[in-house]
């Protein structure tokens, strides 16, 4: 059971994670946009 549960909470962590990196990617790439012209 505790196995079960720290893989369910590693599965969000890493989702979490990456939710943030395509977010801040993103943003790096609208910034890039705007700076380009």
């Amino acid at each position: 059971m505790l196995e079960l549960s720290l893989s369910i909470l590693f599965v969000i962590l890493f989702s979490i994670v990456m939710l943030l990196f395509s977010k801040a990617r993103n943003r790096a790439s609208v910034i890039g946009a705007a700076e380009c012209g």
